[in-house]
């Protein structure tokens, strides 16, 4: 098994273009901001939230852990709704970059 098929099967990757626009949304973020944090160019930010292309899981993967680390939680779908996000009780963790989020 590859590296990158172990790090993908490690993590659940279930994050949709509209929860990463919601998150950007509710963290106050520009695409900018969160294509440094996620260590993706801001072009596969756009796409992906416009649904013009999809992205390879570790890609998916960088943005999601980005996003969770600036404090949001990923809710999947399940029998009561769909999928969906929500801010962190505790906040950002450790590994955030809090000064990029303050300003923006």
């Amino acid at each position: 098994m590859s590296n990158i098929a172990k790090y993908t099967q490690r993590y659940d990757v279930q994050m949709t273009a509209a929860q990463c626009k919601g998150a950007r949304a509710m963290l106050g973020l520009t695409r900018k901001d969160l294509a440094k944090s996620a260590k993706v160019a801001e072009r596969t930010l756009v796409n992906f939230e416009g649904e013009k292309r999809n992205l390879y899981d570790r890609t998916l993967i960088d943005i999601q852990k980005a996003l969770e680390n600036a404090g949001i939680v990923f809710i999947p779908e399940d029998k009561n709704g769909g999928a969906g996000i929500r801010l962190s009780q505790t906040g950002p963790t450790e590994k955030a970059d809090k000064k990029q989020i303050e300003t923006t």
